[in-house]
């Protein structure tokens, strides 16, 4: 399928801990169907999207793609709202197993190739080797996290082993093999050789690895751009956490952070997730739906522009 055509991949992540990753890959997925869309949610987690639409546990999923060679699109089903499908895991693969890089590449491929407009990701929690190379393979990585010191000190830790995770494989297929081993101790919480930032390993790598090293880590550290929701908002003031987030990011890991948009706490937001329903067509009046509303519409814009462009 020509680049034009295919899907745009929206990948939401974030540490675990009820920071409301699913609730806002579901909701998301529903108000871009709003936007005139047409848009696929796919549940990489073990089934909470897939609940928050009010859908049973579909009996295939990615699964039977990966492992009994079944089309994709044979997994994806039609929903209740106009204009949205869903593709569940049919398992938790994806939870008890790391993928190889050829199934990562593979599902990432055919995510990009099903019909419509957009495919929302909703990934695992956590540092799991497929959540951070999905992230990374997607055309836009949206990082979750709330205002709790807890929450930002994970997330911190999760664009680390991503990043470091996007560095490693850089220079691995570059042939920088030196590059990368010291890439691997890098990143490791203490090693010997004190290297607890991104501008520190390229210290390293510029006086003993391989030559372009240094800057291919530059490079790869300026093209990983996740952007960042905050949500569970209690006071507006709030959102000045992802100032703090940022600006660690930036100084430790070479990484400019975006804000993508904020969401305020919301009681009933829950509650339509219990009961199976997105709280943005429950209430898409309320300020949390407009709030997500309007990030969806600047993604979508960003994409229109891109489609045009790339026509």
């Amino acid at each position: 399928m020509p680049a034009e055509e295919r899907s745009r991949l929206f990948a939401v992540a974030g540490p675990p801990g009820g920071v409301g990753k699913s609730v806002l890959a579901a909701n998301l997925a529903a108000v871009l169907t709003r936007l005139g869309a047409v848009v696929t949610l796919a549940d990489l987690d073990q089934g909470g999207a897939g609940l928050i639409l009010g859908l049973p546990e579909p009996e295939l999923g990615v699964f039977h793609f990966l492992y009994e060679k079944m089309p994709l699109h044979e997994a994806v089903m039609d929903t209740d709202v106009p204009g949205l499908r869903f593709l569940g895991g049919g398992g938790d693969v994806l939870g008890a197993a790391d993928l190889n890089r050829g199934q990562k590449s593979r599902l990432m491929d055919h995510l990009k190739n099903l019909r419509g407009d957009a495919v929302v990701v909703d990934l695992g929690s956590g540092g799991a080797y497929h959540n951070l190379d999905l992230l990374a393979m997607a055309d836009e990585a949206l990082l979750v996290t709330t205002p709790e010191v807890t929450a930002q000190m994970k997330a911190y830790g999760f664009l680390k082993m991503c990043s470091y995770r996007v560095i490693i494989a850089a220079l691995k297929r570059a042939g920088h093999e030196r590059a990368a081993e010291l890439a691997e101790e890098a990143r490791l919480p203490e090693n010997a050789r004190g290297l607890d930032t991104t501008l520190k390993l390229i210290e390293v790598l510029d006086a003993e690895a391989e030559p372009g090293s240094a800057a291919a880590v530059r490079e790869t550290a300026a093209r990983f751009a996740p952007r960042v929701v905050v949500n569970l908002l209690d006071d507006p003031a709030e959102r000045k956490v992802f100032d703090a987030l940022a600006e660690l990011a930036h100084r430790n890991l070479a990484l400019t952070l975006t804000l993508l948009g904020v969401l305020p706490r919301d009681p009933l937001v829950k509650h339509a997730a219990l009961r199976g329903r997105p709280h943005v067509l429950d209430r898409p009046g309320a300020p949390w739906s407009l709030c997500i509303l309007d990030l969806a519409r600047r993604l979508w814009a960003e994409e229109r522009r891109e489609a045009r462009a790339g026509g």
